[in-house]
């Protein structure tokens, strides 16, 4: 009893456990390609602009977006009305 439970279930456990690792980092890989931080349009919305000022820019679906420009992680940031991000200050 002893010898099936060495050669059968413990390798299958580890199999298992493997596997599961495998797919735990078959997701971490999908996830680096979301994007990360503001899209360029809110950028490049408040170039030339200061903080406080608001803009518009097209949306990701083609919509206007109307923002107040922000400083966020050291950029200014064009955040959408009723937003409130990480990062942003409100000076």
């Amino acid at each position: 009893m002893k010898s099936f439970l060495t050669i059968k279930i413990v390798p299958g456990i580890a199999l298992l456990a493997l596997l599961m690792c495998t797919g735990c980092a078959k997701d971490d890989e999908h996830s680096d390609n979301r994007h990360q931080g503001p899209p360029p349009e809110a950028l490049q919305a408040c170039s030339g602009k200061q903080a406080g000022d608001t803009v518009e820019f097209k949306g990701r679906r083609g919509e206007t977006v109307t923002a107040v420009c922000r400083e966020m992680n050291g950029a200014l940031v064009a955040v959408p009305e009723g937003a409130s991000p990480k990062g942003a200050r409100n000076d």
